[in-house]
């Protein structure tokens, strides 16, 4: 893996009424078996979510 140094960096900046905020974060390229496995854990928590934002009423009263 690269060193944060090394790994280019991912940034967003959102403006807001109240005041900026900036996200930044070190990009770091996964492959081979711990890449897939990573991928396939991030494709079912996505999905989770899509499912979930799509029928919110689906959720229990708190």
């Amino acid at each position: 893996m690269d060193s944060a140094d090394d790994a280019p960096t991912w940034c967003y900046d959102q403006r807001l009424k109240s005041g900026d905020r900036r996200y930044s974060a070190y990009v770091t390229t996964v492959s081979g078996i711990h890449g897939d496995r990573l991928r396939r854990r991030l494709n079912a928590a996505i999905s989770e979510l899509l499912q979930w934002a799509a029928h919110p009423e689906d959720d229990p009263p708190k």
